[in-house]
């Protein structure tokens, strides 16, 4: 037979020539010519715990300026797990306000060292440059503060002596004290106020910069705190307030969570809870400084309450936030801290009473967790559950109560522990395998273990790490972890790796993807079920392409998140070479991502040239190899 890296050794027909269209969904049957321009891939050398990290930049260039290369003003793309919008806003972003947004706070469900701390770092994207912008109507842009630094400042006559203390304030060369010192000598030279209005439109973008140096942004948010003038402390007050939830530096955070203390600034309470709702390495939440200042600020309310307030009543989007749906945002990052900091979900139920009549988030949440016996436990789950529950959507809305049902005839062991990702599992098999559902775990372990037991375990050889002991892919490894409905699931998967169809479909794809050097592909898994009959579907989703990353990247698209509420699982390929078993299983990354939309995930990974190996992971960093499949003959 040809080698399936050669060719995919199934060419399904054209059905239609959208498939080249980027951010389609197709099934093999909506395929044709257009493979060979299609694809997928994921590692490479740095594919561990990188895919969802890892990005472009949009650089400021300095040059000309400063004779060098400034890294400083690089403003890094989102992780490369982000959504969609996230990465297309980047290519218009000083024109457009969108997209760009942190989202994490896995928190109690465990983090993965690599992946979580990654994204516990802020993410900067021009949209969060946009997001100060538009937010300082009348007032210099951020367009023409970058101008200013580049030629030398508001008000200046030509370029910079060398020995100017702006210019060595700028200059990545200096040592970070050095400029740190010239931070301060500039605002001593800066006598007029056309001066200091200079001096601070050149150093701001510093203050956003990730690759700035600590010192230097805390000598530059030093002189802006102590600014006195009436009207340049109300501009630098905003700035401050909007700039706080992306800043990297702890240093500043806490610089500027104290003032905001100090001097009662209570309209910095939604700043400091999505700074808040970002994990910091190294901090604890009990140690954090947004926690003092959001008690200091709170009108003597429990934490909980005054984190509970802003999601129920966040900052209102004005028509030139709208696009960035800041209001969206303030709620999932307050939903996503709220979890953290009460993981058994008994506050936030209590609370989300007194908010349903209000909130459309709310009401989604508790229907949740009062139907479907699953309280979301991330702001991405969140959304999942207000779509699942939004009555304009018919199909949802009909696949709701058909959960619900299944869901209502479970005791109270069977309950214990569900998550959303489980519903769909519990509805297919109440319909097509109403045996399993009669089963008691004990029962369902026992199932999944005479099934696994002769199946080879690979582990990766690279790069993936829980911070402390290697993380394992045998069942034994995982057995305390799962709940009923996690074993339930697993059975599930297990049927369609082993499904004949579905396995054809996978290798087709992995043909695409092989052929496509540009980036990974994923998709989802899909049930249909009948009385004692499942059908299993494997959709493929294009990523656009702005999403088109690398070959050791897949970016999971706003179309394949939408159009997955409900899907068994999500999938994705680590099929960049041949015999790639050095990658098998998830990275980090991509458990962080489990983590952070609540999904079941399934990895193929190649081995050879006719077979791949195939992991099953959720949420909680846990890890189950299935075995592998090979291309039918």
């Amino acid at each position: 037979m040809e080698d399936l890296w050669e060719h995919s050794g199934y060419r399904p027909t054209v059905r239609s020539a959208k498939i080249a269209i980027s951010g389609d969904r197709f099934q093999p049957q909506d395929l044709g010519n257009v493979g060979a321009e299609v694809s997928l891939d994921s590692q490479a050398e740095g594919h561990v715990a990188r895919r969802a990290s890892d990005a472009r930049a949009v650089q400021t260039d300095l040059n000309h300026a400063l004779g060098g290369e400034v890294d400083e003003l690089k403003v890094a793309a989102v992780g490369l797990h982000g959504r969609a919008n996230e990465i297309d806003h980047l290519n218009h972003a000083l024109a457009e306000f969108g997209g760009g947004s942190w989202r994490g706070g896995v928190g109690h469900r465990g983090s993965v060292r690599a992946g979580s701390e990654k994204r516990a770092e802020s993410l900067y994207t021009a949209s969060h440059m946009a997001e100060l912008s538009s937010k300082r109507t009348g007032r210099t842009c951020v367009a023409a503060v970058l101008l200013a630094t580049l030629v030398g400042g508001c008000g200046s006559s030509g370029p910079r002596a060398a020995d100017d203390p702006l210019t060595i304030a700028l200059n990545p060369t200096q040592t970070g004290e050095a400029r740190a010192k010239a931070v301060g000598l500039a605002y001593q030279k800066a006598v007029s106020e056309s001066d200091r209005i200079a001096a601070r439109s050149a150093l701001w973008p510093l203050v956003w910069s990730p690759q700035a140096a600590p010192e230097v942004k805390v000598a530059i948010v030093q002189e802006l705190l102590a600014e006195r003038n009436p009207v340049a402390e109300g501009v630098i007050r905003e700035d401050l307030r909007l700039m706080l939830p992306h800043q990297n530096s702890p240093e500043v955070v806490t610089m500027v969570c104290t003032a905001a203390g100090e001097r009662g600034w209570t309209d910095f309470i939604p700043a400091i809870v999505r700074s808040y709702a970002r994990v910091v390495p190294g901090f604890t939440d009990a140690t954090r400084s947004e926690r003092a200042a959001l008690i200091k600020l709170g009108g003597g309310k429990d934490l909980e309450a005054i984190i509970f307030g802003v999601f129920a009543h966040p900052p209102a989007d004005t028509p030139e936030t709208k696009r960035m749906k800041l209001e969206e945002q303030y709620r999932l990052a307050s939903w996503d801290l709220l979890s953290r900091l009460e993981p058994t979900g008994e506050r936030r139920i209590a609370m989300l009473e007194t908010a349903a009549a209000d909130v459309a988030y709310a009401r989604s949440a508790l229907a949740a967790w009062r139907e479907l016996r699953a309280l979301p436990q991330t702001g991405e789950e969140l959304r999942w559950a207000s779509r699942l529950h939004d009555p304009k959507n018919a199909a949802n809305a009909a696949w709701w109560a058909e959960a619900r049902s299944a869901i209502a005839s479970l005791d109270a062991t069977k309950t214990s522990g569900l998550e959303l990702r489980h519903a769909e599992a519990i509805r297919a098999a109440a319909i097509a395998r109403p045996n399993w559902i009669s089963a008691s775990r004990e029962q369902l372990l026992g199932e999944v273990r005479l099934r696994l037991k002769d199946r080879e375990v690979i582990e990766p050889s690279r790069g993936r790490d829980d911070g402390k002991n290697r993380i394992k892919e045998s069942l034994g490894a995982s057995e305390a972890k799962l709940r009923w409905a996690d074993l339930l699931t697993i059975l599930l998967v297990d049927d369609a790796i082993q499904d004949a169809m579905f396995g054809r479909d996978i290798f087709t794809y992995v043909g695409f993807d092989k052929r496509d050097t540009t980036t990974e592909y994923g998709g989802v898994l899909d049930l249909l079920a009948t009385p004692g009959k499942l059908g299993f579907v494997a959709t493929l989703y294009q990523p656009r392409p702005g999403q088109r990353a690398g070959d050791d990247r897949f970016i999971a698209s706003d179309d394949m998140i939408n159009s997955s509420d409900r899907s068994l699982a999500h999938f994705h390929f680590h099929v960049a070479e041949r015999y790639n078993s050095k990658f098998a299983g998830p990275s980090d990354a991509d458990l962080d991502y489990s983590n952070r939309f609540g999904r079941s995930c399934l990895v193929f990974t190649s081995r050879d040239s006719e077979s791949l190996d195939v992991d099953y992971y959720q949420p909680g960093v846990v890890i189950v190899d299935l075995g592998d499949i090979k291309v039918a003959k």
